[in-house]
């Protein structure tokens, strides 16, 4: 998440297990609010082995990543 005086990026970033990153997708960006941007950050689930979603708050939607 990269917050600022104007607005909020969400980022879903995926790391090996060294720490490097590996994959990276932006979720959204809202205004600096956490009124606002708090609907994008619900449930973090590993949808396969190979696909990991962020659920918005509600859970009716979700923007993933697949790893290759």
């Amino acid at each position: 998440m990269k917050h600022g005086l104007y607005s909020c990026d969400i980022y879903l970033i995926v790391k090996d297990k060294n720490g490097q990153q590996i994959a990276q997708k932006k979720v959204a960006s809202e205004l600096p609010d956490e009124l606002v941007f708090g609907r994008h950050l619900g449930e973090l689930k590993w949808l396969s082995n190979n696909e990991v979603a962020l659920f918005n708050c509600s859970r009716t939607n979700y923007i993933s990543v697949q790893l290759k």
